[in-house]
């Protein structure tokens, strides 16, 4: 697993983040799992990454023949990680407005970070179809896609009870009304949760 040694710095920032953790100059951090984004898209791209122990044949949403693209330079701590990537919310794809939840929903989750998702979690999943065209209820964290929740991200200091919420695998309508009165925060919700 890729590691590091916490300096007192990190250990600082870390207790101050997450109280309760007892974190110490010296303690080993591991990285278990992470999301990155980018802005190719207007939409963006959003690939995850998250360590297992089998990276040839990781489990879903990743795949072996995704494992077999991994370019023969990664070697290491990094080659144990698995990948699932995501540029589409459904296939077909829909507009970025104007758009309907018809087509087979796209999966890609962390399963170290969503799969622990429940409905509860996901307010404003909608059912639809799964990748194989099969209807589902896509409100469980391994029926996520990065693309339908954060395109949800908006700021709502005024508390709308209509603002967008997480949801799961399902088409995201960019002037959706849910918008009004909120401020779309570019597909982050850390924008959102640290604005004052």
């Amino acid at each position: 697993m890729i590691n590091y040694r916490l300096s007192a710095v990190d250990a600082t920032a870390l207790n101050a983040d997450k109280p309760g953790t007892g974190a110490s100059a010296g303690d080993i951090a591991i990285l278990v799992a992470m999301h990155v984004a980018g802005r190719e898209i207007a939409r963006w791209t959003w690939q995850t990454f998250w360590w297992t122990p089998d990276p040839d044949s990781p489990p879903a949403p990743s795949s072996p023949a995704i494992a077999s693209q991994r370019p023969n330079q990664l070697r290491g701590a990094a080659r144990s990680y698995a990948m699932a990537q995501t540029y589409t919310m459904q296939t077909p794809d829909q507009p970025y407005v104007g758009g309907e939840n018809s087509g087979a929903a796209v999966y890609a989750y962390n399963p170290w970070i969503e799969a622990r998702f429940a409905p509860a979690d996901l307010p404003d999943s909608l059912p639809g179809l799964d990748p194989n065209g099969l209807p589902a209820t896509n409100n469980h964290g391994v029926q996520t896609n990065c693309m339908s929740c954060h395109a949800q991200a908006n700021y709502n200091p005024n508390r709308r009870v209509t603002a967008p919420r997480f949801a799961g695998a399902r088409y995201v309508d960019l002037a959706d009304p849910q918008f009004v009165g909120t401020l779309q925060v570019d597909f982050l919700w850390s924008i959102g949760r640290h604005a004052k």
